[in-house]
């Protein structure tokens, strides 16, 4: 639904599989791991995908499905 959702607004993105490749898998798990927006999703043994990730200026944002209405 997501890749929908961005489609309709024209924002262009990239699609990364993480099941497609151990690099891809890895890509994400460092996100996970490393940052506390998903800390409520390990609390209930959750995963915490999918994952979108603004790039602006240098910088990194990070929104999961819940809080996509932030980033649309």
């Amino acid at each position: 639904m997501l890749k929908e959702d961005l489609s309709k607004k024209n924002i262009e993105f990239n699609y990364i599989d993480i099941l497609e490749s151990m690099g891809n898998l890895k890509e994400y798990l460092k996100y996970r791991d490393s940052n506390s927006i998903f800390n409520q999703y390990k609390e209930m043994n959750k995963i915490g995908i999918p994952l979108i990730v603004v790039e602006k200026d240098g910088y990194e944002q990070l929104f999961t499905e819940r809080y996509k209405a932030d980033f649309l």
